[in-house]
Parts: structure tokens; sequence; C-alpha cells
């Protein structure tokens, strides 16, 4: 909704009292973080549910197990990061709809930036980023099983 519409909205196209200037001022910033909100929110056009990440981290698990760490264990183990990472697998996480305390984001929670490890995985190599929920699970289970679970997750 557009910050004019909802003014409109609010005051029905009438001003009737003193200090309108003032409280109008306000109303307007208001409903711009109102609209900015919205915004971020309904960015993501899909939402996903805790059974696309289980499937996914199945799917990834069987591309990317190793000999050293076989499909069972990779599965295993992504599970059980992606658990406390998610906080339970959230669906406000796994959305990105909320973010970590330091602004993770995702299932697995990667630290956003030009130097997160997100961007030694395929998925970014593919032009994915932490972002796209599956590009965020690939990458972690890709992680995973190249051995570098202990290093970023403290859920390992």
């Amino acid at each position: 909704m557009r910050p004019a519409a909802c003014l409109r909205r609010v005051w029905g196209g009438r001003v009737k009292t003193l200090g309108v200037r003032f409280w109008l001022i306000v109303l307007f910033w208001v409903c711009l973080i109102i609209s900015a909100e919205l915004a971020v929110t309904t960015a993501h056009a899909e939402s996903y549910s805790p059974t696309d990440v289980h499937n996914w981290i199945s799917a990834y698990a069987s591309k990317y197990a190793t000999p050293d760490f076989p499909y069972a264990d990779l599965v295993a183990r992504s599970e059980r990061v992606a658990t406390c990472e998610s906080d339970h697998f959230d669906v406000a996480v796994i959305n990105d709809a909320r973010r970590g305390p330091m602004g993770e984001v995702g299932v697995f929670q990667f630290v956003p930036g030009p130097h997160s490890i997100f961007w030694l995985t395929p998925s970014a190599a593919a032009g994915f980023d932490y972002w796209d929920s599956e590009a965020n699970v690939a990458g972690a289970v890709w992680l995973i099983s190249r051995g570098y679970g202990p290093r970023n997750w403290s859920c390992w």
C-alpha cells in the first residue's frame, strides 16, 4: 500500500484537528514504514515448509555424499544442524522472514556479506545466493560433506 493511500484510508480524506501538519507527517512516516515492511515480507513469492527442507537435504546429500561422508551420515548431520540453526524448522526462518541476531539468513543461518562461507559452494558458483532457501540448503550440505561443518556451525 502506498503512503498516500494509507493516509486517505486513515483520515478518510478529511482533516479536522489542530496540529494537522505534524500528525500528517507522523502518519506519513508510519505508513511509509508499514509499506516497506510489507514489501520485504512479500518479496518471496513461494513459501516453503519443513518437508521441503527435508526433501532438499535428502536430494543434495545423495548428490554430495562421499566415501568419507556417506549419504546416511550426511543426511543425519545436515538434519541435526538445520534443526538447531532454524529453530526446529521454523517456517519464518525457512522463508527468510526472520533472521538471526547477527543477520544470519535461511535454514542454515549463513552470515551475509562478501566474506560468507556460502560463496565457496557450487550453489553460489551457479549464480544463487543464500537468500534462496533451496540454495541455502544445497550450499550447507555441500559444505558439511567437504568437512566445513565444525568450523561454521555451533550446532555441530
